[in-house]
């Protein structure tokens, strides 16, 4: 009998899972169920927030959108993996049952990766004063709003960024050359960017190396940062730190913290941020059915002292080792311990030029921000036949390209 698989989200680890089940399993009847009918490549959000379009005209945006939306059919078409297009209310474990909106439905395998939302940490105003970072949708609105503020605002527009890891770094470098160009277009004096780092260093948990070359690039595109700024509260227009700091702002950019989406989960207990705690082989004690991979799953490296970074490559490693795992599993072999990849990043600051250690050397400038281009490809034909991923990167590269010049 074919099992019957369900995936639980359309982000990185999902769509991995399952393209890779579908090929570990060519007999098995997955289902991926995902609220939205899109892949949503999330690295290259900073540059639809700064996106530099002359007619903003709809098919404009509609053209922006769809250099990280990804249709969903695009990718499982020529697949057995059947899509719903459906929002999850509630999993439980115990009767093996998910329940959607419109539907009940049963499995033999789960994987759960249903991603993260923003986590406004409990601080007094700042849901309601701040704007998230999450989605294609949030990046189009931060945009549209700056673009709406230095146009209208008398005076030079002061944007703040609640924190300095990957996003806020690559977005406040984005957002330097946007701010500039929208200085000149409507003919304003040139705005502030300052980001707010809690801790002593942006970058935190990388390099000296990088926390060093990250901060001596941001300097010199003009981004004020400002570490050992642990954000109180929030009112509508002043930022009150721990230190008793008071900073004005005109927009406040939220990306700082993360928590998981969705915490309807019936049969486990989840940990303060309502993520799954999984075993070596990313399955759940009691349920070794059901595997949590991404940012829902709380999983510790070998040494038990350190959670993995919850990225957009670790979610797809995890993802592979999940999809290995079922067909093991159902095939009755040994399941595949998880092992986290040394990192290896890149990161993009401003007017192509990057940061990196890869292959085990620090490196910066235009060949690693090209690198990085380069890796976004490589991302895009894994879920896409390469003529559909070649094209979608140029669109991409055609619009971004913009940004930076």
């Amino acid at each position: 009998m074919s099992p019957k698989i369900l995936v639980l989200g359309g982000g990185f680890a999902g769509v991995r899972a399952a393209l890779d089940l579908s090929k570990l399993l060519p007999n098995g009847d997955i289902t991926l169920i995902s609220k939205s009918s899109y892949h949503c490549f999330v690295p290259d959000l900073y540059e639809i927030a700064t996106a530099i379009i002359k007619n903003e005209h709809r098919a404009d945006f509609k053209n922006l959108r769809g250099t990280v939306n990804i249709p969903l059919d695009e990718i499982f078409g020529k697949t057995k993996v059947k899509v719903i297009i459906d929002e999850i209310k509630n999993i439980d474990l115990v009767r093996q049952v998910v329940n959607t909106t419109k539907e009940n439905l049963e499995y033999n395998y789960l994987v759960i990766c249903l991603g993260s939302t923003t986590n406004y940490k409990n601080i007094e105003g700042a849901q309601n004063f701040s704007h998230p970072f999450k989605t294609t949708e949030d990046a189009l609105n931060i945009r549209n709003d700056i673009d709406e503020l230095v146009s209208k605002s008398p005076r030079p527009i002061e944007v703040v960024i609640a924190g300095g890891g990957f996003t806020g770094c690559e977005l406040s470098a984005e957002l330097s050359g946007f701010l500039s160009k929208l200085s000149t277009t409507h003919k304003k004096g040139l705005g502030k960017i300052a980001v707010l780092q809690s801790k002593d260093a942006i970058l935190s948990g990388m390099s000296k190396w990088a926390q060093d070359e990250a901060l001596k690039r941001l300097k010199k595109l003009k981004v004020i940062i400002l570490t050992n700024h642990k954000i109180q509260k929030i009112t509508q227009a002043e930022i009150v730190c721990e230190n008793q700091e008071r900073l004005t702002f005109d927009y406040l950019i939220w990306t700082t913290g993360i928590k998981s989406a969705f915490t309807n989960i019936n049969g486990i207990k989840l940990n303060n941020r309502g993520q799954i705690k999984v075993s070596k082989t990313l399955n759940i004690e009691n349920f070794p059915d059901v595997f949590a991979v991404g940012d829902i799953a709380e999983f510790w490296d070998e040494k038990g002292n350190a959670l993995v970074p919850q990225t957009a490559w670790v979610a797809i490693g995890q993802a592979k080792i999940a999809a290995r795992n079922i067909a093991s599993s159902y095939n009755n072999l040994k399941l595949k311990k998880y092992s986290p990849l040394s990192p290896v990043f890149i990161v993009p600051v401003g007017q192509k030029f990057a940061i990196s250690n890869m292959f085990g050397l620090n490196t910066k400038g235009l060949f690693v921000w090209f690198a990085r281009r380069l890796v976004s490809l490589k991302y895009l034909t894994s879920v896409l036949p390469p003529n559909k991923a070649l094209l979608l990167w140029l669109q991409g590269a055609r619009i971004y390209i913009k940004n930076d010049t």
